[in-house]
């Protein structure tokens, strides 16, 4: 059996420090703070440093809550604005 050729595109298992600051919006100095701080898993490919994408993903859904506002705040400073 051979394999088959599709289009679907496949997701990368590593990108580069800047490619993976460029994606959540940090500068490359912020990402690497994250990298320094072990939240954010990489491998040294020759003089490359490549960001692990399952370690990116878990910092992105684990590492970093949401800021939430309690619901009377949001709808107070909502009246404030159109007041």
């Amino acid at each position: 059996m051979t394999p088959q050729s599709s289009n679907q595109a496949v997701a990368p298992i590593t990108v580069s420090k800047s490619e993976a600051a460029h994606l959540i919006g940090l500068s490359v100095r912020s990402l690497e703070y994250h990298i320094r701080a072990g939240r954010i898993a990489t491998r040294k490919l020759g003089r490359r440093r490549l960001v692990l994408m399952c370690s990116f993903l878990n910092f992105l859904e684990h590492d970093q809550p949401s800021p939430s506002l309690p619901p009377a705040r949001l709808g107070a400073s909502t009246e404030a604005t159109y007041a």
